[in-house]
């Protein structure tokens, strides 16, 4: 009785009553706490809190402990239970609120101890409860899975979506620290009764020194440690390309905005308010230097993307996101430019000094935004076209798709301007039509929807004429004649264009004639790298024969059933692999990798792991 309604008892069971016995632990632990620390006083502590976390450990606890048994019984009889759904589900869902509450609780004990008060007792037990939690939790989770493991797996969304999450709180805490240390340093240079002096130690910088280390730790952990072997992980690129793309977004719209600050003077601002003026710039060059640092760190087209970082390459596509990531900053600011000089365009005959974005809402303050954006979008795009020209030339056929799913992206984005900026406009219209004030000031408070229909308009046109542009270029015939298009097109698999494929075990998978690269019906060809004293994961394939070349090391193939055949392998050999036969490559070295080239009959392959067999030599 394993069917799927028992498991759904058992493993909601065990994540209901976990949660009620660590909150329960947690309540009594922080009544100890309070009762048993010397000095602290204790003012109107009620029992009840005593007597909820008793009574919720004493009902609890047995039940989880019960279950809890009765979970490891079920894998130790059916081994694939560690890669049951609902058995992900619980070590997905529990981990996650247990190190969040940690989190939490650890952030607030900092900040209180920065600030020079005493770290309460809640969240010393909150923190020590739940950190016990994580801790039993993690051990239990990572003798079923590891790194680089091949397979669809819900631990993988835990360690990227708090990657994630640590990174961002440590992005936001060290952004505020340096920001407090450069107005320190800015109020003391332009002291000169301006601004008033209060020092870098402020409540800012302490929430903000709490936020970084406790962010940096869980980043740290999860993505340098936990996930440091994970390479070739689908959801580990999507994880490093979309935190550099982010990134670069906020980056360029940090520095468009610091531009304009710095061009605030020059359009109407007096010498006596110069320093005032420049206030923020403290603030926005921290933001624009964390934002500079994250990009280099994970972005594929950066140049020192891979500093601690496991060598890896960028997923098939990922570096063509990147690239059109940037044409997509450039055109946002040149469009942004543009609505604001269509409305003050718009807003002169009436002598309009409002709604123009800036805080002053004057139109000198407009112009300095007009600028700002306009120069750095322009400078954007021309690069970013330029550098997208000569990466089309050989894009792969992943990135390919990425190119056309961006330019629909791009051209649905400006329709959706221009449809919501003239319905706006109309609006004003009709309202002022029905209320009997159409006059003078129509235009003016019509401006910005006009603008913005105005803008999308252009750019929805500006992509449909590259998208019709793509269409035309695979219509066109491909040789020196109309003859030849009719024939089947010869292409050449770069190696910045293999597809990196899930990794079986420790064994990482390389394709470069694949269904992804070439659109191959029949075939795949690819390159497989075993590390030194590892192996692949156990495994057979359902819909394939395969044929494997040894082009560097030596190992052992082990094959039949039980794996109980041993087979040495070294440079020179062939090796055929029948559909259904298990089996699994050996690197029996410890100083060089174990080089594979494996040809299939079919694109794409079915296989089926073999959970019981280790990924490491033992």
């Amino acid at each position: 009785m394993t069917g799927l309604p028992y498991r759904s008892y058992l493993y909601v069971v065990l994540a209901a009553s976990a949660f009620i016995a660590i909150i329960g632990a947690t309540s009594l632990a922080s009544f100890a706490v309070d009762e048993a620390w010397p000095g602290r006083p204790i003012f109107g502590r009620s029992t009840s809190e005593l007597a909820a976390g008793l009574a919720s450990v004493i009902v609890a606890a047995p039940i989880w402990l019960f279950h809890w048994r009765l979970a490891s019984r079920l894998v130790a009889r059916e081994p694939r239970e560690q890669r049951h759904l609902l058995r992900q589900a619980y070590f997905l869902v529990v981990p996650l609120v247990s190190i969040v509450s940690v989190g939490v609780a650890a952030r607030a004990a900092i900040a209180d101890l920065l600030g020079g008060g005493t770290v309460s007792g809640e969240n010393l037990a909150a923190f020590a409860v739940w950190g016990t939690a994580w801790v039993f939790h993690w051990r239990a989770l990572r003798r079923s899975w590891r790194p680089g493991e091949a397979g669809w797996s819900l631990h993988r969304w835990y360690l990227y979506g708090l990657s994630a999450g640590s990174l961002v709180l440590f992005v936001f805490g060290i952004s505020n620290v340096i920001a407090e240390l450069l107005r320190a340093a800015y109020e003391t240079a332009f002291r000169a009764g301006t601004i008033s002096i209060s020092g870098p130690w402020t409540y800012e910088m302490k929430q903000g020194l709490a936020s970084a280390i406790v962010g940096s730790i869980g980043w740290v952990w999860h993505w340098w440690l936990a996930a440091r072997g994970d390479v070739g992980s689908v959801l580990r690129e999507v994880y490093a390309t979309g935190g550099g793309i982010i990134a670069a977004a906020s980056g360029v719209s940090t520095a468009a905005l610091a531009v304009a600050v710095l061009l605030r003077p020059a359009f109407g601002h007096t010498t006596d308010s110069l320093v005032a003026s420049w206030y923020s710039i403290p603030r926005l060059s921290a933001d624009l230097l964390v934002a500079a640092s994250v990009w280099l760190h994970l972005s594929p087209a950066s140049p020192l993307s891979r500093m601690g970082i496991e060598p890896r390459k960028a997923l098939n596509g990922a570096l063509t996101a990147e690239i059109r990531s940037w044409e997509i900053f450039g055109v946002g600011a040149l469009g942004a430019a543009a609505v604001i000089a269509i409305a003050l365009l718009m807003g002169l005959p009436a002598a309009a000094t409002r709604g123009l974005i800036v805080e002053t809402g004057s139109r000198f303050d407009a112009l300095s935004a007009i600028l700002a954006a306009g120069g750095l979008g322009a400078l954007i795009a021309v690069l970013a076209l330029d550098r997208s020209r000569r990466h089309d030339a050989a894009d792969s056929a992943v990135g390919s798709a990425v190119t056309r799913f961006f330019h629909y992206g791009i051209a649905a984005a400006g329709l959706l301007a221009a449809v919501g900026g003239a319905a706006a406009a109309l609006f004003v219209f009709i309202e002022q039509v029905l209320d009997g004030e159409l006059g003078t000031t129509t235009l003016l408070d019509a401006r910005w929807g006009v603008a913005i229909g105005a803008v999308g308009v252009g750019i929805t046109a500006w992509r449909w004429q590259a998208i019709r542009g793509l269409q035309l270029r695979a219509a066109a015939p491909q040789g020196p004649s109309a003859a030849a298009s009719t024939r089947p097109r010869v292409r050449v698999i770069h190696p910045a264009d293999l597809e990196v494929e899930v990794s079986s075990g420790a064994m990482t998978r390389l394709a470069g004639v694949s269904r992804a690269t070439v659109g191959a019906q029949g075939i795949h060809l690819a390159i497989s790298t075993i590390p030194p004293g590892h192996r692949s994961s156990a495994h057979y394939h359902t819909n394939c024969e395969s044929a494997i070349y040894v082009a560097s090391g030596h190992g052992t193939f082990l094959a039949g059933d039980d794996l109980r055949e041993r087979l040495a392998i070294g440079p020179g050999d062939f090796i055929h692999v029948p559909a259904d036969a298990p089996h699994q490559p050996v690197n029996d070295s410890d100083t060089e990798p174990l080089v594979l080239i494996v040809a299939r009959n079919a694109p794409v392959e079915l296989v089926v792991e073999l959970p019981d067999a280790p990924s490491k030599l033992e």
